[in-house]
């Protein structure tokens, strides 16, 4: 078995990098889309709360 060269050790180094990368923005997005959701149930919540209280 060869042992791979510099080149081949970096390529799969930034291939690896990117990679991860790549999920931390995914995990992040995801994060931020379970917020933006939970924060608009809120709203809609209030907004209910705020007009059942008007009309009484």
């Amino acid at each position: 078995m060869k042992a791979p060269t510099n080149v081949q050790l970096s390529q799969r180094m930034d291939a690896e990098l990117s990679r991860l990368a790549t999920e931390s923005q995914v995990s992040s997005a995801r994060t931020m889309a379970i917020v933006g959701i939970v924060v608009g149930f809120i709203g809609i919540a209030l907004a209910a709360f705020a007009l059942m209280r008007k009309r009484t």
